[in-house]
């Protein structure tokens, strides 16, 4: 994330849980580290059914906050509204609050699509998806005059017949790392 921030998902206290009576599920939070290299006491960005943040009653995964043209953006996937994993993106606004999240459309299917990670330019965004069959690896680009990502494809030169998950780009975008085998799948 840079700046000492770091956004991770916890089941601690989640939007529409109910401590004991339902099962966890994940929320976004952010803390930063300080200087003296403690952090402090992560905070949750908030719930959807409450207007004051992105975070659904379902599950939360693979938050990937980018800040692009001067506008930060949250990506992530939520099972929250179909039961299903799609991706989202919500927008900090002046308050310091992230928006009520809307789906990336143009990324989704209706198999699951989770975890994505945008390159820190925000040109290229990587997710796992089962589309296809088998839990892969997917890419698109970014059209910045129409404002849409491109119609996912699959990332073949790393894709076999293992289920890949949780992918991630390097910094400098050389690099993409993710998971392999049976425990790579949601």
């Amino acid at each position: 994330l840079g700046g000492g921030w770091l956004l991770f998902v916890s089941d601690r206290t989640a939007c529409g849980a109910t401590p004991g009576l339902t099962p966890p599920v994940g929320d976004i939070y952010i803390t930063r580290q300080r200087h003296d290299g403690t952090f402090d006491a992560p905070q949750n960005l908030g719930c959807v059914a409450d207007g004051s943040g992105p975070n659904f009653t379902g599950g939360e995964f693979g938050p990937s906050l980018r800040t692009i043209g001067g506008v930060t953006y949250l990506y992530f996937s939520s099972t929250g509204t179909s039961g299903n994993h799609d991706i989202y993106r919500s927008v900090l606004n002046g308050a310091g609050q992230f928006e009520t999240p809307q789906a990336v459309t143009e990324l989704n299917s209706a198999d699951v699509d989770q975890m994505p990670n945008v390159s820190a330019d925000g040109s290229e965004i990587v997710f796992a998806s089962n589309r296809g069959g088998n839990m892969d690896i997917y890419t698109a680009t970014f059209d910045g005059s129409t404002g849409l990502w491109s119609s996912p494809v699959p990332v073949s030169a790393v894709n076999t017949a293992e289920p890949e998950s949780r992918p991630s780009l390097s910094g400098d975008g050389k690099r993409l790392y993710f998971g392999r085998g049976a425990t790579a799948d949601i």
